[in-house]
């Protein structure tokens, strides 16, 4: 049995509007369930940034991206996160700082605000655990 422990950010929608002339938000009449923040998709930009372009294009802190690599690759590819706590404050804190300035409102192909969104953002502490089980071919021959 493989267990790991690794720390993750989790985001759900509190406030939302298509009216994008208001100042003030209004809040959602029922909070959403909980969802993972991934590295590659609408979040990634405080999850993990990246700088620089062209040949230079790299992840702004070079241990947190391979800590969190080393989290994808031995989870099962597709787990997001860090096996070292810090690393999951720092992106909250990003996450965090960017919601409030509107970063994560919906765009649409032209550059334009659609809609507004606020979110709550948490660190959760996820144990994965997997067994791995060699099979010899008389195993197979079995099972086939």
């Amino acid at each position: 049995m493989v267990e790991y422990t690794y720390y993750t950010v989790q985001f759900r929608i509190t406030h939302s509007t298509n009216d994008i002339s208001l100042k003030e938000i209004p809040s959602v009449d029922k909070l959403g369930d909980w969802s993972c923040c991934g590295i590659d998709g609408h979040f990634a930009k405080g999850m993990q940034p990246w700088i620089g372009s062209g040949n230079d294009y790299h992840p702004k802190d070079r241990k947190a991206y391979n800590n969190y690599k080393k989290v994808w690759a031995l989870t099962g590819y597709g787990k997001s996160g860090w096996f070292n706590i810090k690393y999951a404050i720092k992106a909250l804190k990003r996450l965090r700082a960017l919601d409030l300035t509107g970063v994560f409102d919906y765009f649409d192909g032209y550059g334009r605000k659609c809609s507004q969104f606020r979110h709550e953002f948490r660190i959760v502490r996820v144990v994965h655990k997997h067994e791995i089980e060699p099979i010899t071919i008389e195993d197979m021959v079995e099972l086939v």
